[in-house]
């Protein structure tokens, strides 16, 4: 795998995904590609040329690209009834492509794109685990001791935190990360929940915590914190359509923990 091809899917996973959120209004200029426009993406779905690739190429701007277009394409075009569920094409991208492409090949469309789902989420898992396994060491919960250390050491080299990193550093905060950690959402140094539910916790940490910079959402610090390598603009779009609570037992986990920490 080359990157040329690597942009290329880059490329073809972004279209599908704007065809699937209804956002691409270009006319019949993708009629007759329907089926070929899928098999491009499974052309590229060589696993092992994919690892060699990440091996010899490291973290490089393509591969995060790539990680940013696949969690787009999952988070916006798929459902996952369950945590032990694979994920499926949600009904209304399902709508919204058979509308675009041929509706007498419906059932054909589904399987290829059943079959797309399938190889993108192996593709994230591949990153995930190259990433974490790269980011380990400094993925792990740290301690007050080295978080005050760090702090100071900062401080004193003239580096400036900002206001969301020296608040998400103290003390307090530590605690609402332990209790992350204790209810599972943070597993290993890494964010085991979904982008909607790290968005929830990004909007509570400030509303509850005073996480923040200039009075806005710290989507940059939190990150490191909650240990999230998803796309922060799919969390930003759960929390931005849905103005009240997000729902299942873990956002509402995620909000009693901030709000027993909650800045008075």
């Amino acid at each position: 795998m080359t990157t040329q091809d690597i942009i290329l899917l880059i490329d073809r996973i972004r279209l599908i995904t704007r065809l699937c959120n209804g956002e691409y209004r270009g006319g019949r200029r993708y009629y007759f590609t329907c089926l070929e426009l899928l098999d491009t993406v499974s052309r590229l779905s060589d696993k092992g040329g994919f690892v060699d690739y990440l091996e010899a190429k490291g973290n490089t701007r393509t591969i995060v690209d790539l990680h940013e277009a696949l969690c787009g394409f999952l988070d916006s075009s798929t459902e996952q009834p369950s945590q032990d569920t694979p994920r499926r094409l949600s009904g209304m991208a399902k709508e919204r492509v058979t509308l675009y492409f041929y509706p007498e090949d419906e059932i054909l469309l589904v399987l290829r794109m059943e079959n797309l789902i399938e190889n993108c989420a192996a593709w994230l898992d591949i990153l995930n685990q190259y990433t974490h396994k790269e980011a380990r060491p400094k993925a792990r919960p740290m301690s007050q001791g080295k978080a005050r250390r760090e702090t100071e050491t900062a401080a004193a080299s003239g580096q400036k935190m900002t206001a969301a990193a020296a608040r998400l550093s103290s003390q307090a905060l530590q605690e609402v990360k332990k209790e992350l950690i204790a209810d599972g959402l943070i597993k290993d140094g890494r964010w085991d929940g979904t982008p909607a539910e790290y968005g929830e916790l990004v909007r509570h940490l400030k509303d509850d915590c005073g996480v923040e910079n200039r009075g806005g959402y710290a989507w940059t610090d939190c990150r490191p914190f909650a240990g999230y390598q998803g796309s922060d603009k799919s969390a930003q779009n759960a929390i931005t359509s849905n103005q009240g609570d997000i729902r299942g037992e873990r956002a509402a986990t995620i909000r009693r923990i901030c709000q027993r920490h909650k800045v008075s």
